[in-house]
């Protein structure tokens, strides 16, 4: 079955290339959707709802899989359909230039119970503090609420923490409650993360980049697909906002709240960036555009890229992966 599927996606490949955004590499791309039968689930699904949902990601200007997570094949019993996560909506927000960075996260009741985390609003302004505790149970039966957290381009930070009785509310709404992406034995830290960035999504800008906006228009369509009434109030909702928009109103003047923000990431031990795909070298952000095209600019194929990064940097499969003890020979490289 697996080879069938390969043989449709070798033969489809020219069609699907041409759906591919500007920043993707075909064979990065093709590299990842080859892998998506891994997956003992997926074995059990249709050749043909896989090669679809290798489309909807191609469309969608995402790669599927690895360790990014920005677009996820979900087995539905015999059928695959795909999904963006979390970090792919905000991939694409941040390749439009709707925002400049994002943090989102689960906080856990430990954290709650001893001071780690506070949120207030007030005439002063809004404060937001977490700090991470990774000693304390931090199971999904562990988890208090969720928070994401964006930059805007004016400097304006915004940010929306739900409940936990607020994220069991929109899991009970999906189609899959209890599939991978909410499964408390499986990736439930995706679901969790997700539920405040698609609140806060409707009220974010839209951005510059015509072909990021459009894609990301294409992604969030089809991530509220997963969701039943929900996604139907989502709708009604975006109708009733459109409607106002052409209200003869005098343009609001963007805020700027006082927003005190302390983020302490303990877990971090590497310097790659996921929400901004890129690695922060301290002087100097370095975008995975950035690194293929100073590839491409010592007249080198794409295609080998991977292979010299695998064999260069302590055999990572993904610069992700990319230590601290790592980066100086990184930087020479990059230069």
């Amino acid at each position: 079955m697996a080879d069938q599927f390969l043989t449709i996606l070798e033969k489809r490949r020219p069609d699907i290339e041409k759906m591919l955004a500007e920043w993707i590499t075909p064979d990065r791309f093709f590299a990842m959707a080859s892998l998506v039968r891994r997956n003992s689930l997926l074995r059990e699904c249709s050749d043909e709802s896989l090669i679809e949902c290798v489309v909807q990601a191609a469309q969608m200007g995402l790669e599927i899989g690895g360790t990014r997570g920005h677009f996820y094949c979900v087995p539905y019993g015999k059928e695959a359909q795909g999904q963006p996560g979390w970090r792919g909506l905000a991939f694409l927000k941040l390749k439009a230039g709707a925002i400049v960075s994002l943090d989102t996260e689960v906080v856990f009741k430990g954290e709650v119970d001893a001071g780690k985390f506070k949120v207030s609003r007030s005439s002063e302004g809004a404060r937001f503090f977490h700090e991470i505790d990774l000693l304390i149970p931090r199971a999904e039966g562990d988890a208090a609420a969720s928070y994401a957290l964006v930059t805007l381009p004016t400097g304006e930070i915004q940010f929306e923490v739900t409940s936990r009785d607020r994220v069991l509310r929109h899991r009970a709404h999906s189609k899959m409650p209890d599939g991978l992406l909410w499964n408390p034995k499986k990736f439930w830290e995706e679901g969790w993360r997700k539920t405040p960035f698609r609140i806060m999504e409707k009220r974010l800008p839209e951005g510059i980049n015509k072909e990021a906006i459009e894609r990301y228009g294409r992604a969030i369509e089809v991530d509220a697909r997963q969701f039943g009434e929900i996604a139907e109030a989502d709708q009604r909702i975006a109708q009733a906002e459109a409607a106002n928009a052409d209200l003869d109103n005098p343009p609001k003047q963007p805020r700027q709240p006082d927003v005190e923000v302390v983020v302490d990431r303990k877990s971090d031990d590497g310097p790659y960036d996921t929400a901004r795909a890129g690695w922060d070298l301290g002087d100097r952000f370095v975008t995975d555009a950035d690194l293929e095209k100073k590839w491409k600019s010592k007249g080198r194929k794409t295609s080998e890229l991977s292979a010299f990064l695998y064999e260069n940097f302590n055999k990572i499969e993904d610069l992700t992966e990319l230590k601290k003890s790592q980066i100086p020979a990184f930087e020479e490289f990059v230069k």
